[in-house]
């Protein structure tokens, strides 16, 4: 009786492991079935069937199970995908793709992924790793996708956790340092306000030297966010360490120390560099646009006249030692500009007409003065939008509203 007993069991054991692999035929059946017919109904069936392959002690450690779930929820995927696009009437197929990306779940993605994943670890022979590697990559660039879909339709809280995920499996799958992805991440992460991790965002990407100098501007925007002044303090330092001659970055260290008073401070520094650089057309701007501001404020201080020459003469020597700088140019015909507007704004408070038409008269030479400089910005970048504004108000102010070259800002504005 027990010898029966025993026999019955080991037969029923043997049924049960036959029928879980029978699963996993029948699963690879009706997937290739899918692939010649596209008939949903098969791919459906194959789902059904590796699902209850991979939950049984029979089949769940073999790899073929896993390769093959991987493969039919891919399919999936990539039928929800194809589904997707065959709707779109967008005719530009990048916008098409875009759109397609966004409609779709990750969902059997990530159940595909992980399926892989699992397959890896369990093939030690080698039977399908190299193809299920490759499906992987495969895999990753469809994240890059769902990612890149979401951070062009602005979506970036979506965005964001999908690009660090993408950077991560091009890294795991495909040995790809995906700086892309990453920068991405880090800019959604800024745009959506999450400051602490877009700061840790784009320390990694400094610390993989991509593209440093927009990192330290970036970072440098969030402690302003946040008010950190001390943490913009240490980050300008080391920013200037690696960009002694990046202008952006001096004027940043200056602002901060006049901002914090210390402003005595900062000229005597910037002095002090210019004295070790006298050619360094960077740092004779900065010291122009320092001195300037200092005498834009209200009230006006006692030295007004004696700082706006001596920030004349810095805009001079930036332009002089740089004929191509368009940043020089751009600011020395602003601060011409603005200089004239004072004096307009001054002579508010005139009442004898003589003396107010003597002030109006270095307004104009000084708009006059102005106008030449930033046309020379504009010759040097033809599409600034902020210079054609400025020349026009001083076309205007000037009497030459009606001449040619004001109507041909007026249309390059328009466009």
């Amino acid at each position: 009786m027990k010898k029966t007993i025993a026999l019955v069991i080991a037969l029923a054991a043997v049924y049960f492991a036959g029928a879980q692999n029978n699963n996993v035929t029948t699963a690879s059946m009706s997937y290739d079935s899918y692939i010649k017919d596209k008939d949903m109904a098969s791919l459906q069936k194959a789902r059904a069937r590796i699902d209850t392959a991979a939950k049984h002690p029979d089949t769940m450690g073999k790899p073929k199970t896993w390769y093959l779930r991987g493969k039919i929820y891919h399919a999936f995927f990539d039928r929800a995908l194809s589904d997707a696009l065959a709707k779109i009437t967008e005719t530009d197929n990048n916008k098409k793709n875009i759109l397609a990306y966004q409609q779709v779940s990750l969902k059997d993605l990530d159940s595909a992924i992980s399926s892989y994943q699992r397959e890896l670890t369990l093939d030690t022979k080698g039977d399908w790793s190299d193809e299920v590697k490759k499906l992987l990559h495969i895999c990753s660039d469809d994240y890059f996708n769902k990612m890149y879909s979401s951070y062009s339709l602005k979506a970036y809280d979506e965005a964001e956790p999908l690009a660090e995920k993408t950077f991560d499996y091009y890294k795991k799958f495909a040995g790809k340092t995906d700086t892309n992805s990453l920068n991405i991440a880090a800019y959604c992460a800024e745009r959506t306000k999450q400051w602490d991790k877009a700061l840790s965002l784009y320390e990694r990407l400094l610390a993989l030297k991509y593209q440093p100098a927009s990192q330290y501007a970036h970072m440098m925007d969030i402690y302003k966010a946040k008010g950190d002044d001390a943490g913009l303090k240490d980050c300008i330092a080391k920013a200037r360490v690696a960009f002694p001659n990046e202008y952006a970055f001096i004027l940043e260290e200056l602002n901060l120390a006049i901002k914090m008073g210390k402003t005595d401070e900062a000229l005597k520094n910037l002095n002090l560099a210019i004295e070790k650089d006298p050619k360094n057309p960077e740092l004779h701007l900065v010291l122009g646009q320092t001195l300037h501001k200092m005498a834009a404020v209200e009230p006006k201080p006692a030295n007004y006249d004696e700082l706006m020459l001596k920030s004349e003469e810095q805009f001079k020597l930036a332009t002089d030692l740089k004929p191509d700088y368009f940043n020089a140019f751009y600011n020395f015909g602003v601060f011409y500009s603005n200089w004239g507007a004072d004096i307009l704004k001054a002579s508010d408070k005139l009442s004898d007409v003589n003396k107010i038409k003597v002030e109006e008269k270095k307004a104009n030479d000084l708009f006059l003065k102005a106008i030449p400089l930033l046309e020379k910005a504009l010759e040097l970048n033809k599409t600034d939008k902020d210079t054609m504004k400025a020349l026009k108000q001083l076309y205007a102010k000037t009497g030459q509203a009606d001449t040619e070259k004001y109507k041909k800002l007026n249309d390059m504005l328009k466009n």
